[in-house]
């Protein structure tokens, strides 16, 4: 696929729009994570962009925050890979292009109902299945938290999910007004 020039400016908008996301957050009293926009905005980004021009925005968000620009949710630098929360931001790296490929997959578009939760549950299950294993390490094998892995998956996976779900849900109607904005293609 030819990326255009319009792929590009819709990639690094997406990533100045999730470092937005990722600043804009509240706590989840008595949990210690917090909610942020960023699986919102990177699901609009899967639902308009392809999968290289999506993978691309979520690297850059990754990179410039791994390079010292506190973009991340809480700040920013190399040493943010002993976060607990690092390993959902790999994930997004997984989930991102993957959910825009299944929103461009013939199969699914015939099928709307499908169409609109499979990707998103795909980017979630990316999402999750790197962050959870991560926070468990970080939690148990770095800090020696002793956390039992159910408590890891609750407040790491279970506490977050019906959240994000609202998020990805919300993520369809945000594409197609954009769509609608942005005029033919």
């Amino acid at each position: 696929m030819r990326i255009t020039p319009r792929h590009m400016i819709l990639s690094c908008l997406f990533t100045a729009l999730t470092a937005a996301g990722a600043l804009i957050s509240f706590p989840l009293p008595p949990f210690p994570g917090k909610v942020t926009l960023q699986i919102f905005v990177l699901v609009l980004c899967a639902r308009v962009l392809p999968p290289f021009p999506a993978f691309l925005s979520a690297l850059a968000y990754l990179l410039l925050g791994l390079a010292g620009v506190p973009i991340l949710s809480m700040g920013g630098g190399l040493q943010y890979v002993l976060q607990p929360t690092f390993g959902y931001l790999v994930g997004f790296l997984a989930g991102v292009p993957l959910a825009s490929a299944l929103y461009r997959a013939r199969a699914l578009r015939m099928r709307p109902a499908l169409w609109v939760v499979v990707p998103g549950a795909a980017f979630l299950l990316c999402t999750y299945g790197l962050g959870v294993p991560w926070l468990g390490f970080i939690m148990n094998g770095v800090m020696h938290a002793q956390m039992p892995w159910t408590r890891i998956i609750a407040t790491g996976c279970l506490l977050f999910l019906p959240i994000d779900a609202v998020k990805v849900a919300l993520a369809e109607p945000a594409a197609r007004f954009i769509e609608r904005l942005a005029g033919p293609r």
